[in-house]
């Protein structure tokens, strides 16, 4: 099933890329609040629909919120950042590297992806969200 989910991904662009840059940006805004723990900024943002896949936990929009208010990243780096666009849609995956302040070690958390919708004439929602790095996946 991992390797069915890594296929899709390396071949989302192939299914209609746009312009990235806004995918792009999105992501770096959001890891940006996180960090600074913006955390009223980012639920403004966030779909009241939302949600998160983080490991074998599923989360609601104010479950993350709620984690990442008590999550503390001392520093990140996301590589590979890939989007792609459609009219109201963008998803977009990308590995992200995490330092949180109680760790001396730069953490790989691995393969994420986002996915961000625009309702009507309303600016950009995060809808979803999925740390694909733990490896555990329920199959159905």
């Amino acid at each position: 099933m991992l390797k069915k989910v890594f296929f899709m991904l390396m071949f989302l662009p192939a299914l209609g890329l746009a312009d990235s840059s806004l995918g792009d940006k999105l992501v770096h805004r959001l890891w940006r609040d996180m960090q600074a723990k913006k955390v009223e900024e980012i639920k403004e943002y966030t779909s009241k629909d939302f949600q998160a896949l983080n490991g074998q936990e599923v989360l609601n929009r104010f479950e993350e919120l709620d984690l990442i208010a008590h999550t503390n990243i001392a520093s990140y780096n996301l590589s590979n950042v890939t989007a792609t666009q459609g009219e109201n849609i963008i998803v977009v995956t990308y590995i992200a590297d995490v330092k949180t302040e109680n760790s001396e070690q730069v953490e790989t958390t691995g393969p994420h992806i986002s996915v961000w919708k625009k309702f009507g004439d309303e600016k950009w929602k995060w809808i979803s969200q999925a740390d694909l790095a733990s490896g555990v996946f329920v199959q159905f």
